[in-house]
């Protein structure tokens, strides 16, 4: 089946071709144009490399909050806040991103706060320290800091898929999407075994050092080539400057397809965060004499499989003739579903191994979301990705810092992590069946 023409702006390096395009109404952004295929290359590699360094960073809280716990003195309360905390600053800022992104440049805010939170995780360990708490304590100078943290790498993928949304042809999105998303796991499983290692010979201090050290190698690699090719290729080959218009927020917001991305990545969110924040401490409480490289890492090693894989599988199936909304709608099941299934299944086989397989399930399937409501948004909103996508990542994010915290005071008051894990899957389930019913990949604005 072929896509209908409002699907996609239909855009080339050398030509742009309009035919069949209703001008009147999805013509604002038909003189962009694609990157040539070199300067893909070079940029999916550098995204990729900056969603690796985004979670080497992020992941260093929860592969560190016991150590850290334990010298200043937390309970599980006061972990749950300082993790959560992230997810406020996360939140806070997604929209705001996605806006600049669209409207000015995605390039330059990627700059400016990727440099800016590589700087806050290089200090953590120095704002943590009694001998500088000069003006608060050292745990309310973190708090602050780690929401300044979350509120930078915030605006780091609506800026992403607000490039990729403008610069990667509709038959390359997929792949392009899941391969950036990938360096989610791969920065995850990176953190977990040199932070686990640096903590084991070292101390954990030294995982903040080391990590912020290769966040600014990351960072000039950005600004001093792929930042310098896209200037030089990309102001050669595009003639003219994109038409900036408002946003259309109310024409945004009245559409239930994209209504059903939001309510997706909110229920995705709360499984995901849940378990980027808590699974060291589930095998910490429930399988103490285990080795913490294990679990900090295993669980994430099929993640960036799946989302390759299954960002190739989409492309393919939508060559093939399947329509972009059934593929979404399949991709997205396996993302909302397995993780469900998974989380589930926890309750019943309490072994260590059992647990180590459940886990890597339940996160690997999070992948499937790349191929699904992730492209989805680039679909529904080709000119304004980066908004749609901050709106989507801002609901995403809310489980982060509520969600988060919630657990923590479950698991301090009661010690039920049953109960945790029923309730993230039955959130996940109605996410699913959200989209099953209102999503769709055919163009609203």
């Amino acid at each position: 089946m072929s896509q209908t023409p409002q699907d996609y702006t239909k855009k080339t390096v050398v030509s742009i071709d309009v035919k069949g395009l209703k001008k009147n109404k999805f013509s604002s952004d038909i003189n962009q144009v694609y990157w040539s295929k070199r300067q893909r290359k070079i940029w999916v590699a550098s995204l990729f490399l900056g969603s690796v360094m985004l979670y080497v960073t992020r992941v260093a809280g929860p592969v560190t909050i016991v150590a850290m716990g334990q010298d200043l003195g937390w309970d599980k309360t006061v972990a749950g806040s300082v993790l959560s905390i992230f997810f406020w600053g996360y939140s806070f800022t997604q929209v705001l991103g996605g806006w600049l992104s669209d409207t000015y440049s995605s390039q330059s805010v990627l700059v400016y706060s990727c440099f800016v939170w590589i700087i806050l995780t290089f200090i953590t360990p120095i704002v943590v320290n009694p001998e500088y708490a000069i003006f608060m304590s050292p745990t309310s100078a973190l708090l602050v800091l780690r929401f300044l943290f979350g509120a930078l790498q915030g605006v780091y993928f609506p800026a992403c898929y607000s490039l990729i949304g403008k610069r990667i042809a509709p038959k390359d999105k997929s792949l392009c999407t899941s391969i950036v998303a990938s360096g989610i796991s791969v920065g995850s499983v990176l953190s977990g075994i040199f932070g686990s290692l640096v903590m084991s010979y070292i101390n954990w201090h030294m995982v903040y050092y080391i990590f912020g050290g290769a966040g600014f190698l990351w960072f000039l690699s950005l600004k001093y080539y792929a930042l310098h090719n896209d200037i030089l290729e990309s102001k050669d080959s595009s003639k003219q400057k994109e038409e900036r218009l408002p946003v259309p927020w109310r024409t945004i917001f009245s559409k239930p397809a994209i209504w059903a991305i939001v309510v997706a990545a909110f229920c995705l969110g709360t499984c995901f965060d849940m378990l980027f924040a808590w699974m060291p401490t589930y095998f910490h409480d429930n399988y103490p004499d285990s080795q913490g490289v294990i679990f900090n890492v295993v669980p994430w090693l099929g993640h960036p499989l799946i989302a390759v894989m299954s960002g190739h599988c989409a492309d393919h199936m939508i060559r093939t003739g399947y329509t972009n909304t059934f593929v979404r709608k399949l991709f997205q099941s396996f993302a909302l579903l397995g993780p469900a299934i998974a989380l589930l299944l926890m309750n019943y086989l309490k072994t260590f191994w059992n647990a180590i397989f459940l886990m890597t399930v339940a996160v690997s399937f999070c992948a499937f979301n790349a191929s699904g409501a992730t492209v989805n948004a680039q679909e529904v909103a080709p000119t304004y990705v980066g908004f749609v996508y901050g709106v989507m990542n801002t609901m995403g994010s809310v489980p982060g810092f509520i969600g988060v915290y919630i657990t923590g005071y479950i698991l301090e008051t009661r010690g039920d992590w049953t109960l945790v894990f029923q309730v993230t899957a039955l959130i996940s389930i109605i996410g699913w069946v959200v989209y099953i019913l209102f999503g769709s990949s055919k163009r609203q604005v």
